[in-house]
């Protein structure tokens, strides 16, 4: 008996989550989908080569500027997390080219990405381990 209905409670799960994950009449394909930009975290190496080989992107400071004048990467532009939301008309030209961003441990940049990614940016790049990961690699910096 007890095995009885130990099987009806499994085809009941089964019948239960089979009629809540999908809609009756509805089918999406794949490539209906609309496709989400992805925010790839990389290590320093790879940020690094990604912008040498992408001559035409964005490399974004999203630090504070008493950060940014202590120590930046050479041609990054800085607009403070806290700003961007406000100033992405500033970058706006560079919405279907790489942008490559960077704080001071990778924090506030994931954050900055998810903005990037939310106003239809299409490539980013988040610094795993902000400016410390770069400079622990022996990259170099402006100071």
């Amino acid at each position: 008996m007890k095995y009885m209905l130990h099987i009806l409670l499994v085809f009941g799960l089964i019948a239960v989550f089979a009629a809540c994950s999908s809609k009756s009449g509805e089918t999406t394909l794949a490539s209906e989908a609309p496709e989400a930009p992805v925010i790839r975290t990389i290590r320093a190496a790879d940020f690094k080569a990604g912008m040498e080989s992408s001559p035409n992107h964005l490399l974004l400071d999203v630090r504070t500027d008493a950060e940014y004048q202590a120590e930046h990467i050479d041609t990054s532009l800085l607009i403070p997390v806290q700003e961007l939301e406000k100033r992405l008309n500033e970058i706006i030209e560079w919405k279907n080219l790489p942008v490559f961003v960077y704080c001071r441990t990778g924090n506030r940049s994931m954050t900055a990405a998810k903005m990037l990614s939310d106003a239809g940016f299409s490539e980013i790049y988040n610094l795993e381990g902000g400016i410390g990961g770069w400079t622990r690699e022996g990259f170099p910096t402006i100071k």
